[in-house]
């Protein structure tokens, strides 16, 4: 006997095994006890595609060989999922891979358990749910379900050699990872109605609340806009007022310009007849020393008289003792007798003029210096006055620059507030759309 005779002799013999195991393992299946319960509409969906009690006896026959297999299954499983990046971002923030591996073995181990009951729909609805609260979404579901269906096969493939087994396997693994899936995706879809239900009420909720607050503020513009126009109003009115203080601020530094200038006159007119009075006072001291020179000349004059009128006496005598011959000289010894004496009362009375003049002179001087004095004090006030009328007119012109600012800055007020003003009206018409679309 060749060796390649040998070699189809033991394939035969192997083959013959396998399908002898095949066989045991399909009446182990037929003597498995399965629970088959489903009420309902779910019922519908499993007659739907034929899944029966002899389907759930060939995955409990299935069973050992996805055991055996079940490390492999479960680590290429998230070996494909850990590639998809956004899939392992959901893991890493709700679980972990360690965790979900022994999750799944015993959800792909109770898949052939052989019960299909209200708890293991209940299970699959809350992971479904579990699923959708951690945001994977249902394509990312189906796909990992495709490729562990892929496995099974390929398991099956490679160790089940008969292939009406093998057709059997298959049928009754499909229909029980279709199930698993309208389970799942009935289950997302209820819950995402839910959401959806619940997210409607609270945007109901938030139009009710936005309509509500838009209407509020609504009137809260309403009454904004009414407090700008009123500013706007006051404002005209302070710029008004503003643009009159600074006329009025203008006026006075004419007038105080004027003043001024009437005081600086009026100070020199007053420095002028101080000088004047000056001169005067010199004068009245050149008048008293003539009327002085005068008293001594009329006291000469009056000596002269003394001495004449003792002389017009001694000729008298002289002239009686002449006799008929004297008398001439007599005559003109009267004659001189007549002039000094009056020329000594004219001197009277110069000298009582005299006198008199130093008298008045004496009155004019004190005159003189309390007018001086008058004059002096006169000039020290216009100088205080002037000095206060520069002050007056230095705080006229600051007011008049404050004024001028305060306008400008009444203006720029105003003109903020315009623009509140329009950003409140543009504020209002998109609070009345706001309304209209809520």
């Amino acid at each position: 006997m060749g060796d390649s005779t040998r070699r189809i002799i033991m394939l035969l013999k192997r083959k013959k095994e396998r399908q002898a195991e095949t066989v045991g393992q399909t009446n182990l299946s037929k003597e498995a006890n399965v629970i088959l319960k489903i009420e309902g509409e779910l019922k519908k969906q499993l007659d739907m595609i034929h899944l029966t009690e002899d389907d759930l006896r060939v995955l409990v026959g299935l069973q050992p060989l996805v055991c055996a297999e079940i490390e492999s299954i479960v680590s290429r499983f998230y070996q494909n999922i850990t590639n998809q990046n956004n899939l392992l971002a959901i893991i890493e923030s709700n679980s972990s891979v360690e965790k979900l591996k022994q999750t799944l073995k015993r959800h792909i181990q109770e898949m052939f358990d052989g019960k299909v009951d209200i708890d293991y729909v209940e299970k699959r609805k809350r992971i479904a749910l579990i699923h959708a609260k951690i945001g994977l979404e249902p394509k990312w579901y189906m796909g990992a379900f495709q490729d562990l269906l892929q496995q099974m096969l390929s398991i099956f493939e490679q160790h089940i050699t008969d292939f009406t087994a093998y057709r059997t396997a298959v049928l009754a693994t499909t229909k029980i990872f279709n199930i698993e899936q309208q389970i799942v995706l009935d289950a997302y879809n209820t819950e995402h109605e839910s959401v959806h239900i619940e997210h409607i009420e609270k945007q109901d909720k938030l139009y009710e609340s936005i309509q509500v607050t838009s209407e509020s503020l609504t009137s809260i513009f309403l009454k904004v806009n009414l407090a700008v126009d009123e500013l706007v109003a006051f404002s005209s009115k302070l710029t008004e007022q503003s643009n009159e203080t600074k006329q009025t601020a203008k006026e006075v530094v004419n007038h105080s310009e004027e003043g001024q200038a009437g005081l600086v006159s009026q100070q020199q007119r007053m420095q002028h007849i101080g000088d004047q009075m000056g001169m005067v006072q010199k004068e009245l001291t050149a008048l008293e020393a003539a009327a002085a020179k005068i008293g001594s000349i009329v006291g000469l004059v009056e000596g002269i008289a003394e001495q004449t009128n003792l002389l017009s006496l001694n000729a008298s005598i002289e002239s009686a003792r002449a006799g008929e011959q004297g008398k001439g000289f007599a005559v003109v010894a009267s004659e001189v007798r007549k002039l000094a004496e009056e020329t000594k009362s004219s001197v009277s009375d110069v000298t009582a003029l005299i006198q008199d003049t130093h008298s008045q002179i004496s009155n004019v001087s004190k005159f003189m210096e309390t007018a001086e004095d008058l004059i002096a004090n006169g000039t020290v006030q216009l100088g205080d006055v002037t000095s206060k009328f520069e002050n007056i007119m230095t705080h006229s012109q600051s007011n008049e620059q404050i004024s001028s600012r305060t306008e400008e800055s009444i203006k720029q007020f105003t003109g903020e507030l315009m623009d509140v003003k329009g950003a409140m009206q543009q504020a209002e018409s998109v609070l009345r759309q706001l309304n209209e679309l809520t």
